[in-house]
């Protein structure tokens, strides 16, 4: 039998729940965010490093040839999307631009390209440590480049993400109100509530959305994107709706 200091003891552990405030939560979601994008970058140019190893090799003149056709087609989705902009508000002119931007000012007026083609050619002025670097630099020069290009391609996907957040609103929208439609005639005709439906659509939502989205950037080949896109935003469109529908009757 434990004694009453022992209790005291126990019950001191127990940290009440803190709850974030508004600045402190949105501070968290963007750290989590960028947590997610790094992930997202990093398995889809360790995608790319292993298929230019053991698969598609071979298919390209070059070896970074695979990474470099996938930024130029996944740039031209961007420039149709601009192109086919059916409200001409500007939204996809705007995004392609920024997009163009950071990745000029990240990769190419930065001298990062330029470097690593410079940096590989050993001369005899150099010294042992320079003569190194330039070796292992001309070495996987390859895979260095394939990243490059991955990374511009990931800066696009990205871009067209932004552009699709609408059709994930919508949709949802769509979704939820629905739900609350079913739930209002569910309680009309005083039926059973689950509880447990509503906590597993709940709880899939948010990690639907976001394993979309990753797929999508870490992708090894190209696709339209509304082939990827639209299947996930009606799924998280379907799981609003259940999610709605299974809420409790009176609140």
């Amino acid at each position: 039998m434990a004694s009453a200091g022992e209790g005291a003891y126990v019950a001191s552990d127990v940290k009440p729940y803190e709850k974030r405030g508004l600045i402190s939560g949105v501070w968290h979601f963007f750290w989590r965010l960028l947590g997610v994008l790094f992930f997202a970058a990093f398995v889809s140019i360790c995608i790319e490093w292993v298929g230019m190893t053991w698969w598609w090799d071979d298919e390209y003149p070059d070896a970074y040839g695979h990474a470099q056709e996938m930024f130029q087609t996944e740039l031209g989705y961007l420039y149709a999307a601009e192109e086919s902009d059916a409200l001409k508000a500007g939204a996809a002119t705007t995004v392609r631009s920024w997009t163009e931007y950071w990745i000029y000012y990240a990769f190419i007026d930065s001298g990062f390209i330029d470097g690593l083609s410079g940096a590989r050619g050993v001369t005899v002025n150099d010294g042992l440590l320079v003569s190194l670097m330039k070796s292992f630099n001309a070495a996987v020069y390859d895979y260095t480049i394939a990243a490059t290009y991955i990374l511009m391609t990931f800066f696009v996907r990205l871009g067209i993400l932004v552009l699709s957040l609408p059709i994930f609103l919508l949709l949802g929208f769509v979704g939820l109100t629905d739900g609350l439609m079913r739930r209002d005639l569910r309680k009309f005709r005083v039926e059973h509530e689950s509880s447990f439906v509503y906590h597993i659509a709940k709880s899939i939502a948010l990690p639907l959305m976001i394993s979309g989205c990753i797929m999508y950037l870490s992708m090894p080949f190209t696709i339209h994107p509304n082939l990827v896109i639209t299947p996930y935003a009606v799924l998280f469109a379907y799981t609003l709706s259940v999610m709605a529908s299974k809420f409790k009757k009176y609140l």
